[in-house]
């Protein structure tokens, strides 16, 4: 059988894989459910198909920072690391995914939904894993003025479907919230050495951040079964006053999805006849066109760097109770 592109993927994921070692505390973690991480680190047996489904992202994020990093290196004039070593007194290593001391940058490389930028960006747990590093930098390499980025790559578009750029943020140094960072971390790390597993992190077995699903993904934690092992769920507090809004909200939210597909449907076309017009814009060397009683006019916007204010949110997870 001739070798295809698929293949070789495939055999790069795995090496991956199997350097990956899932006993190891990992600072990169550090606003994850601490729970799942003393999972981990003991050796609790893991849903296997849960670690797979997000092994695709993983290795995307991977495929990002390492291009990323070779950017870096070609047209920054000083030295840039990837994957540098940050290490700890006791034994935990943290890993920029681009270290240029030159400029005493620590750069993070994220890839997320384009559905994120609903919620904010930059994300809580992102900001929280290189303000963990910058720490690190201060405290153990006693580096000052060491300043951190977070870039975003988005699965759907690459670039910022709004500017089309980048997305990226700029971190600075928190002493008092490193600290507290770290705190959590030497809390996690006595977990695993006492053997004893920490409260657990998630109010429903069914929700974030032990289950989660988006458009294109459905996620939940290894370790889920395990952790919800026996749990029954209280029933819901009755208010017969949100009766209509209930089912007012159950009726729109079902509106919205089937909009929803039908609009994803409509965009792809879309897409591929501004695709198609653009082919044509460019051969008649000209920005405005016109056929069978319309005319349209193309311009062209230029990149920019957008940023965006996180905010508080609630979630709201609709479920349709037995009688």
């Amino acid at each position: 059988m001739a070798l295809a592109s698929s293949d070789l993927i495939l055999r790069k994921m795995e090496e991956s894989q199997e350097r990956f070692d899932p006993t190891h505390i990992r600072p990169s973690a550090i606003s994850s459910c601490a729970r799942k991480q003393v999972y981990a680190a003991l050796g609790y047996p893991a849903n296997e198909e849960a670690m797979r489904e997000l092994e695709g992202i993983a290795f995307l994020g991977n495929l990002l920072d390492r291009s990323l990093a070779d950017f870096w290196s070609r047209m920054y004039p000083g030295k840039t690391y990837r994957q540098f070593e940050l290490r700890t007194p006791y034994g935990i290593v943290a890993h920029p995914d681009i270290w240029v001391p030159g400029l005493n940058l620590d750069v993070e490389v994220k890839s997320v939904s384009v559905g994120a930028k609903y919620y904010g960006l930059p994300k809580p747990e992102h900001v929280d894993q290189l303000q963990l590093r910058l720490h690190f930098h201060h405290k153990y390499r006693k580096k000052e003025g060491v300043r951190g980025e977070i870039i975003y790559f988005f699965r759907e578009t690459f670039l910022d479907p709004e500017s089309w750029a980048p997305l990226s943020f700029t971190v600075e140094y928190d002493a008092e919230k490193g600290q507290e960072l770290e705190t959590r971390l030497n809390y996690i790390i006595e977990c695993v050495e006492r053997k004893e597993l920490p409260e657990r992190e998630g109010t429903n077995p069914d929700y974030f951040p032990c289950k989660s699903k988006t458009k294109y993904l459905q996620a939940e934690c290894p370790y889920r079964d395990a952790c919800w092992e026996g749990h029954t769920e209280e029933p819901a507090t009755l208010v017969q006053e949100a009766e209509e809004i209930l089912q007012r909200y159950a009726e729109l939210d079902g509106m919205r999805k089937r909009f929803q597909q039908n609009a994803d449907a409509v965009k792809g076309e879309l897409q591929e006849l501004q695709e198609q017009l653009n082919a044509i814009f460019d051969r008649e060397q000209t920005e405005r066109i016109a056929a069978g009683g319309y005319s349209m006019k193309r311009s062209y916007t230029p990149p920019r760097k957008v940023e965006y204010e996180a905010k508080g949110y609630y979630r709201y997870y609709l479920k349709k109770e037995e009688k």
